[in-house]
């Protein structure tokens, strides 16, 4: 199975090259097609598709395009992912046996390729091919078995919760970003389409071309995309002389490629505008963090990280992106990653930053202040007519039925009592006898106290 892994990507990967190549040769009218010149000629379309730079006619060709790249990486992520599965790979040091084995693989076939290349108007460097090729598809079978192995769960663990929602946050705003820069870039196609029209009309009628031009433009839109978030962050990008920015736009001649007749080709005023949508992302990034902790310095932390997330990933993004582009005019194509990422993280993190801290939960003391000095309003009272009502009627039943109560004790009071009976029956019990004696005590006792 780990052959399996280290070779699948490589005869996959090598014979989509050779037959795009052969489908563009085949529809082109003055080409001859042949098996064995397109199996030869996918090899420096199989080392640029990982980001391995080419020497043509003695310039550098360092400008690749990025969606060859982005399918090699998935394609290796998925086979390493697979391989893992079928050996039942659970542990993270087990994941060093399916990543050492692709990238060994892949290393040594980009170098053996590279150096296959005879002296020519293509070449490349076997040294180059081994370090770019082992790069690409060891960071893709890392990623592919991070959480079959649980190399991300061991990551993660050692970072506290604050921490760990910073990074999620931190890659939805890079999203966030990237989905901006995609608008942008739609939005200046649109407005561009007739231009982009005139540039397709210009390669010629045959269909061969066409094809070519349009595989052209799709295996470079990435790199445009990337191009648009430098431009919407505020640095932007250069083309030789040609200088895009939303603050400063300097034009001059492009190549004839379709997906440049969206660039913006003089300065605008309302351009500075795209500027608010990276603030807003910052903005949004602070919002979602405000209730990630009571204290303030807490949530900073969380947007600090999450700052920290975009600015790298806008780094890694700009610097696989520009490169030399020949030894012509339109040499080099420039996108300054370092100051890119420090734009990148001023944009999140000082907005993110007043946004958790102004909308984060407020401390008790505070808000214990707060109520002092500003007392809840009484809420209002609202009285039911009916059981107001009901109430009174039950009030006056009560005082009438008191009042009779206070009457019937008034007559009972002034009513004489009754005298006591002079004689028990003969029948009296013993208790009768005893009341008659204490009767008889009681006369006896008041005439004594009678005065003589």
């Amino acid at each position: 199975m780990l052959a399996f892994a280290a070779a699948g990507p490589l005869v996959a990967g090598y014979a989509a090259v050779a037959a795009l190549l052969a489908l563009v040769t085949a529809i082109s009218s003055g080409a001859t097609f042949s098996t064995a010149g397109a199996l030869f000629g996918a090899v420096p379309g199989w080392l640029a598709a990982y980001h391995v730079p080419l020497t043509l006619s003695g310039g550098e060709l360092g400008v690749l395009p990025l969606l060859p790249t982005a399918l090699v990486m998935l394609l290796v992520a998925q086979v390493s992912s697979a391989a893992a599965d079928r050996l039942d790979l659970v542990e993270p040091a087990d994941a060093r046996q399916v990543v050492l084995t692709v990238t060994a693989a892949h290393a040594t076939f980009g170098a053996a390729l590279a150096a296959l290349l005879p002296a020519g108007p293509v070449a490349a460097s076997p040294v180059v091919a081994f370090f770019g090729c082992g790069a690409v598809a060891g960071v893709a079978a890392t990623l592919g078995v991070s959480r079959r192995c649980g190399l991300a769960e061991v990551l993660l663990g050692r970072l506290d919760g604050v921490a760990r929602r910073g990074l999620r946050f931190g890659v939805m705003g890079l999203a966030a970003l990237v989905g901006c820069a995609a608008g942008l870039l739609l939005l200046g196609m649109v407005r561009s389409s007739a231009a982009m029209s005139d540039l397709f009309a210009r390669v010629g009628p045959e269909p061969g071309n066409g094809v070519g031009m349009l595989l052209l433009c799709v295996g470079y839109l990435p790199n445009a995309v990337v191009g648009a978030l430098s431009y919407l962050l505020g640095p932007g990008f250069s083309i030789g002389s040609v200088v895009a920015s939303p603050l400063h736009v300097v034009g001059g001649a492009l190549p004839d490629v379709p997906l440049l007749a969206a660039l913006p080709r003089q300065h605008s005023a309302s351009s500075a505008l795209v500027l608010a949508l990276p603030a807003a992302v910052g903005g949004l990034v602070g919002w979602r963090c405000r209730r990630l902790a009571r204290g303030p310095l807490a949530r900073c932390r969380a947007v600090a990280i999450a700052a920290a997330v975009v600015a790298a990933g806008t780094f890694m993004l700009a610097a696989v992106t520009g490169g030399r582009l020949g030894a012509g005019p339109f040499d080099p194509v420039s996108l300054p990653a370092g100051l890119l990422a420090l734009v990148a993280f001023g944009w999140v993190g000082v907005p993110g930053g007043l946004v958790t801290v102004l909308a984060g939960p407020r401390s008790r003391r505070r808000a214990r202040a707060t109520r002092h000095r500003e007392p809840a309003a009484p809420e209002e009272l609202v009285l039911d007519e009916s059981a107001v009502e009901d109430a009174l009627a039950a009030a006056d039943r009560a005082g009438a039925e008191s009042s009779a109560t206070d009457d019937a004790a008034e007559r009972a009071a002034s009513q004489p009592e009754p005298d006591a009976e002079p004689n028990a029956g003969p029948d009296a019990g013993p208790d009768a006898g005893s009341g008659a004696d204490v009767a008889v005590e009681a006369d006896g006792g008041e005439e004594a106290n009678r005065p003589g």
